[in-house]
C-alpha cells in the first residue's frame, strides 16, 4: 500500500540477492573494514566494526564523558567563538594539546586512541589511528603579498577567505594507518609503520578516504591550518633557518635534519596549531586539481594535473613555503607525495 516502502523492500531483495549470488567472490580491500576476503564475511564484518565503533565513540559512558568534556571545552575557548560541538560518530576526543591549546579526537575507525604522556604531549605508536585537530573559525588571507621578497609568481594572488572550523589530521597519513585502511601499501620508504605512506595517487587517497568519512583538504584549508594563524614566509617563521627542527628537506643538496629520506611522523617540531611536517618531509596531495588546467598529453595518455603543498625531503627551503605550490600528474604515485586527511564536521 505504501509505494516507498514496496519500493525498499524490493531494493534490499535485490541486494540480498546480489549478495548472495557473489558470497564468494573476494571484496575490494577494506583495511580496518576487513582485508580481501569473501564478499558477505567482508560486509558483516564491517557490520560488527561499526557496531564496536558506535559504542566506543558515542554510546559508551567513557564515551559520553569524554565527549561532554570535549563540547563544553570547545564552547568556553574563545578560538572556537562559541562553536556547538556534537559528537561524532568514529571520532573520540582526547583533550587539547597543551602547546597549540586545541582540541584534538582519535579517529577510531583508522586504528586505536593514543594517550598523552605526563608532558601533554601524545604518546603515538604503530596501532594508533588518525589524530584530528579542530581547527577554529576564521578569515585568513591565502597566497603570498606582492611585496614578499621570497614569493614566487605562482604563489599570488592574495586571496580572503572565511573557514568554518574543520578537523585536518595532526600527522600525515602514515603506512601502518593506509595498511589497515587498505589492505596493502605501495610505500617505497617506509622503514617502519610510523613512517609517512607515499607512492598514493591522488585518485587511490580520495577513495581510501572516502570509505572512512575523510577526504583531502582544499587548497585553502591545507594553507590556512600550515599557516596557523601566521603570515611569515614559513609557519615556523621569516627566514628559511625558522625550519631548524622543524621540517624534513634537503638543504644545499645535503640532509640537515638527519633524515636521508622520509621521517616518521611527529619526530619534528610542529606548527603552532600542533601541526607536524607541513614544512618538507611528504609533499601532500590536495582536494582541487590544478585551478583552470586543461588536461595535458604526456607518454601519450591525457593527464591531468594535481596540487600539492608543503614541499618534501627532497625540497629546498623555498619550495617549502606555506604558499609553495607543487603540480603532480593526479594518477600518478611519487614517493614523495603522501597527505594528510580531513573530516567535516556532522551536525
Amino acid at each position: 500500500e505504501d509505494s516507498e516502502r514496496l519500493w525498499r523492500r524490493q531494493t534490499l531483495e535485490r541486494v540480498a540477492a546480489w549478495l548472495h549470488r557473489h558470497a564468494d567472490e573476494e571484496a575490494m580491500p577494506a583495511g580496518s573494514f576487513g582485508h580481501r576476503k569473501p564478499l558477505l564475511r567482508a560486509v558483516e564484518r564491517r557490520l560488527a566494526i561499526v557496531d564496536r565503533v558506535l559504542a566506543e565513540s558515542i554510546e559508551s559512558t567513557r564515551a559520553r564523558e569524554v565527549w561532554a568534556d570535549a563540547i563544553a571545552t570547545v564552547a568556553a575557548h574563545p578560538a572556537y567563538a562559541g562553536l556547538e560541538l556534537e559528537p561524532q560518530f568514529g571520532l573520540l576526543p582526547i583533550g587539547v594539546d597543551p602547546r597549540s591549546g586545541l582540541v584534538e579526537f582519535a579517529d577510531l575507525l583508522s586504528g586505536d586512541a593514543p594517550v598523552r604522556g605526563t608532558d601533554g604531549k601524545l604518546v603515538v605508536t604503530e596501532a594508533t589511528g588518525v589524530v584530528f585537530v579542530l581547527v577554529p573559525p576564521g578569515v585568513d588571507a591565502i597566497g603570498a603579498a606582492e611585496d614578499d621578497p621570497g614569493a614566487h609568481p605562482y604563489e599570488r594572488p592574495v586571496t580572503e577567505h572565511q573557514f568554518d572550523a574543520f578537523l585536518i589530521s595532526k600527522f600525515e597519513l602514515t603506512h601502518a594507518q593506509w595498511l589497515r585502511m587498505y589492505g596493502e601499501t605501495p610505500s617505497a620508504h617506509a622503514a617502519s609503520g610510523l613512517h609517512p605512506v607515499e607512492s598514493v595517487s591522488q585518485k587511490d587517497a580520495l577513495e581510501v578516504l572516502g570509505r572512512h568519512r575523510m577526504t583531502l583538504p582544499s587548497e585553502a584549508e591545507w594553507e590556512y591550518a600550515c599557516r596557523a594563524g601566521t603570515d611569515t614566509g614559513w609557519s615556523s617563521g621569516p627566514t628559511a633557518a625558522s625550519l631548524v627542527g622543524v621540517a624534513n628537506l634537503e638543504e644545499g643538496g645535503r640532509w640537515t635534519d638527519g633524515y636521508p629520506d622520509t621521517a616518521p611522523v611527529g619526530s619534528l617540531e610542529p606548527n603552532p596549531w600542533g601541526l607536524h611536517d607541513v614544512h618538507g618531509n611528504v609533499r601532500e596531495w590536495l582536494l582541487e586539481l590544478t585551478p583552470n588546467a586543461k588536461p595535458y598529453e604526456y607518454d601519450g595518455r591525457n593527464v591531468r594535473v594535481g596540487m600539492t603543498r608543503g614541499g618534501s625531503f627532497r625540497s629546498t627551503a623555498e619550495w617549502c613555503r606555506s604558499a609553495a605550490r607543487h603540480w603532480t600528474d593526479e594518477r600518478s604515485p611519487h614517493d614523495d607525495v603522501g597527505f594528510r586527511a580531513v573530516r567535516r564536521l556532522e551536525k
